[in-house]
């Protein structure tokens, strides 16, 4: 009686233990997503094609 609540006990624990890891794993995921989609580099192409863009919009063509 006593092993199968030490199986028991290992078991839950091995779940909690897998629960933990997927959890950080996907904030870690997440976290390198938004450190990618805020980068300084990434900011400065979107600034840069946001004023092509607006150089190139000619309003006349839209009556």
């Amino acid at each position: 009686m006593f092993a199968l609540h030490e199986l028991r006990r290992s078991f839950s624990m091995n779940w909690l233990y897998l629960t933990i890891g997927i959890v950080l794993g996907v904030a870690g995921i997440g976290m390198l997503l938004f450190a990618m989609t805020s980068s300084p580099i990434l900011k400065k192409n979107r600034l840069e094609r946001r004023r092509q863009a607006a150089e190139n919009h000619r309003p006349e063509e839209y009556h």
